[in-house]
């Protein structure tokens, strides 16, 4: 942390902040035994869910947050920012809703692990496993904590 604060002080002394993108994000969350076990290779939020944070005071808005975004996205934005349109890119270009003021053009969470999928919105999440020909389903508003697999086998 505390380079990053010499970083952002500097910048802010410099008269730079204004014209740096600053862009926060991690790979993996970790859960500890939140579900049974340690491990990160799964889709429970605590595991999948990362911060995704851009900050460029007098051109982001600040202190907001948008719906969700994928890693397809990152670098998508990230040319966004630099004035690059990427049609053949896969991910969304979230810089642009952000200075429109606009909600994010991705309307849910999707992903791949192993020979797996997932698929989350806002009130569903939707996992299932090739292999064992499982699923699961969790009622994101009424179990926030997935501790309710609703899935029928």
């Amino acid at each position: 942390d505390a380079p990053i604060g010499l970083l952002m002080t500097y910048l802010d002394e410099n008269n730079l902040l204004e014209n740096t993108l600053i862009r926060f994000t991690s790979d993996h969350g970790q859960q500890y035994f939140d579900h049974g076990f340690n491990d990160k290779h799964n889709f429970y939020d605590e595991s999948w869910r990362i911060p995704f944070i851009l900050s460029q005071p007098g051109t982001l808005p600040q202190g907001e947050t948008r719906d969700f975004a994928i890693w397809n996205d990152i670098p998508t934005t990230l040319l966004g920012a630099a004035g690059i349109d990427s049609p053949t890119m896969q991910g969304f270009d979230l810089y642009k809703s952000l200075i429109q003021g606009e909600p994010s053009p991705r309307k849910c969470a999707v992903a791949t692990l192993y020979k797996s999928c997932a698929l989350a919105t806002h009130n569903w999440k939707l996992e299932y496993f090739f292999e064992n020909d499982e699923g699961r389903l969790f009622d994101r508003v009424n179990d926030p904590k997935e501790q309710s697999d609703l899935y029928l086998y």
